[in-house]
């Protein structure tokens, strides 16, 4: 064989290895970026020493080991707003996930907020300075249903009892998903997905999937969110 015919050879078989043989940087270069994950629960109101909302949601950063940012929003009105731009910091959040307190034997995703206030006062005593959560927003914020269904739809695969709800409560929860929403619109939106869930406040009853009710405790937000971020770990 010439030493022509033996270079065409060599050419040939290096023209046959696969391309991300040849370079070191391929498969670094399509790594993704991980998720920006807050989960958010409110501090406690009412006369209560804790609220089940931050304790679910202390539990739910436990579970998923540092890969989310856990935010606790004062129950004062317009915290709501301030809190969500302090913590996104002019910077995209994939996922925001926020629970309030105040509904009983499941979780419930909140899929509509409406632009009002009740006269009820927050934590400082004060009441609202206007009846409106946006004097120039829309009377309502819906949350995306293709998104809202398949939260629902995976955490319902996880053995959580969960309902869908239209009724956030006119208190600091229906201010925070209106503020949550309102942050999720538009191309350049802060927040590409949002949800806002109720959960029973500590004591209240608690039914699962096999039709179990027991009091919904400390203990029982270790369980249920483990599994709440085995749903919530895989959804868009």
């Amino acid at each position: 064989m010439t030493t022509r015919h033996l270079s065409l050879l060599l050419a040939l078989v290096i023209a046959s290895v696969p391309c991300r043989i040849l370079s070191n940087d391929t498969d670094t270069s399509i790594q993704k970026a991980p998720r920006r994950i807050v989960v958010s629960g409110f501090e406690p109101f009412g006369g209560r020493a804790h609220n089940a909302s931050y304790l679910f949601a202390t539990a739910l950063a436990k579970a998923a080991k540092g890969r989310v940012e856990l935010v606790q929003v004062p129950v004062v009105w317009g915290a709501p707003k301030r809190s969500i731009e302090a913590v996104a910091g002019g910077k995209p959040i994939d996922l925001w996930v926020a629970f309030g307190e105040g509904k009983s034997h499941a979780f419930w995703l909140e899929t509509i907020a409406n632009n009002q206030r009740s006269a009820a006062p927050d934590n400082t005593g004060q009441k609202p300075s206007q009846p409106l959560i946006d004097s120039s927003g829309p009377a309502k914020r819906k949350a995306a249903a293709d998104q809202a269904s398949a939260l629902i739809n995976r955490l319902r695969q996880q053995d959580l009892s969960v309902n869908r709800s239209s009724a956030a409560g006119r208190y600091l929860c229906e201010e925070m998903l209106y503020q949550l929403l309102a942050h999720s619109e538009g191309d350049k939106a802060l927040i590409k997905v949002a949800h806002f869930i109720h959960l029973p406040v500590l004591g209240q009853p608690y039914t699962d999937a096999d039709g179990r009710t027991q009091p919904f405790t400390a203990d029982l937000c270790e369980d249920l969110a483990l599994r709440f971020w085995q749903a919530m770990d895989v959804v868009p």
